[in-house]
């Protein structure tokens, strides 16, 4: 029996809507609200907010919360909170939601311990387990992405399986992306599972067309 499951979130605890992240709704409000915060925080007009995010997102690229940083003085933390915080996971978990029954067969049949992995920021992550209704069940116990310490990290899987005190042998990882979730657990001798339902090419030991499936392969 497994000891301990770690679930990615987004893409694995629920799907996403398909297509590029970068040209989905869900950034497009993410730059609405950075651009917001910056008017704000500025007190520029929204033009202006619109150019300094356009330059932040040139120079810093994906990491837009560092820019907010070192260019505005915003913490990472109130940055997150301002933008990701504030949208509402109602509007995009559209579909493949796990389940509440599904993490009652879990921690009965496979594993007493579950924890949350994810690069994607904590106030995000707390709304959507607070919305699909699970949040009871990881007591806590989510690591995001604000640190360094991050997925495809050695370090990020081995944090949580040292808090818990179980082997990589005894660790299940439950993840939708190849490179982040299971090569490198893999590695580390941890037992992988790819949500999968695109049937992608995958080293993983297991994969599931459906988180709810999870049950039927590990039973």
């Amino acid at each position: 029996m497994n000891k301990l499951i770690i679930f990615d979130c987004d893409g694995t605890l629920y799907q996403q809507p398909d297509g590029p992240f970068l040209d989905s709704p869900f950034w497009q409000e993410v730059i609405e609200k950075s651009i917001d915060l910056i008017a704000e925080t500025k007190k520029y007009a929204k033009d202006e907010a619109k150019n300094i995010f356009h330059n932040f997102f040139i120079d810093y690229g994906g990491e837009i919360s560092r820019a907010f940083n070192e260019r505005l003085g915003v913490s990472m933390d109130e940055y997150f909170s301002h933008t990701w915080g504030k949208i509402h996971p109602r509007d995009y978990i559209q579909r493949g939601a796990i389940h509440a029954k599904t993490l009652d067969q879990v921690l009965t049949k496979i594993a007493p311990n579950l924890a949350v992995l994810t690069n994607a920021p904590q106030p995000w992550v707390l709304n959507v387990l607070r919305e699909i209704g699970i949040e009871k069940y990881f007591c806590g116990n989510v690591w995001t992405g604000e640190t360094a310490i991050r997925k495809p990290t050695r370090e990020s899987y081995l944090q949580i399986i040292n808090k818990f005190g179980v082997l990589p042998k005894e660790t299940l990882m439950i993840g939708d992306d190849e490179k982040l979730d299971i090569q490198v657990p893999l590695e580390l001798g941890i037992t992988t599972v790819l949500v999968n339902p695109y049937n992608k090419p995958t080293k993983a030991r297991y994969q599931i067309t459906d988180i709810n499936k999870l049950v039927e392969v590990l039973k």
